[in-house]
């Protein structure tokens, strides 16, 4: 409407979302006991799933939530709280080729191969289509915490001037670079370096911190 977007429900109805996380029955696991205490203690007051998701999204629903947002079970849809589904099309590209190091966490798809277009094409097709006329389906959680910060390691950006010279995600930095200095004496002033021309870019596996 005008320069605003908008959720409208089914109905045509305008809709503001406000949902929570992990409405998840399991919970999250802790390494050092070994199991869930949140699952424990829903098994000891609940006795099943299903009365603690008739519990739960009653209480949602009265402190005036309207949708479930990301990892929540299963158990808590359709019951009067819309719902999204994650999908994890950079995640499960990982498996194939990333940029950065694959970790215990994360890394990054190579995002900038044609592979990668016809994987996330693919999935889509195998995992949104059947859910095209879901009333309850809110949208898709594309993916979750990949890695492009310099959290580990220096980051994308170190990870992908470490990359050879005809990788597709160090063409991709040095395009983007260029457009940023028009001249090597421009980048060698920004940089502190003594590249003779931009293009010897690709050649370099680091860069001045």
């Amino acid at each position: 409407i005008g320069d605003t977007w908008w959720f409208f429900d089914p109905t045509g109805n305008a809709f503001f979302a406000i949902g929570t996380d992990h409405v998840n029955y399991e919970g999250h696991q802790c390494e050092k006991l070994g199991y869930a205490p949140y699952n424990r203690n829903c098994e000891r007051i609940y006795g099943s799933e299903a009365k603690w998701a008739d519990s739960t999204t009653k209480r949602l629903i009265a402190w005036g939530f309207n949708c479930l947002a990301s990892n929540s079970s299963f158990s808590v849809r359709y019951r009067g709280l819309a719902h999204q589904e994650n999908v994890g099309l950079g995640r499960g590209f990982l498996e194939l080729e990333h940029i950065p190091y694959r970790t215990t966490w994360g890394g990054l798809p190579n995002v900038f191969i044609p592979e990668f277009q016809e994987y996330c094409e693919k999935e889509a097709l195998q995992r949104c289509a059947p859910n095209a006329h879901d009333p309850w389906l809110i949208g898709y959680f594309i993916d979750n915490e990949l890695d492009w910060h310099a959290y580990r390691r220096g980051g994308l950006f170190v990870d992908t001037v470490r990359q050879p010279a005809d990788h597709p995600a160090k063409l991709a930095l040095v395009n983007l670079l260029k457009q940023r200095h028009a001249t090597a004496v421009s980048f060698n002033a920004a940089w502190g370096t003594r590249l003779a021309r931009l293009e010897d870019l690709l050649g370099m596996t680091g860069m001045p911190r």
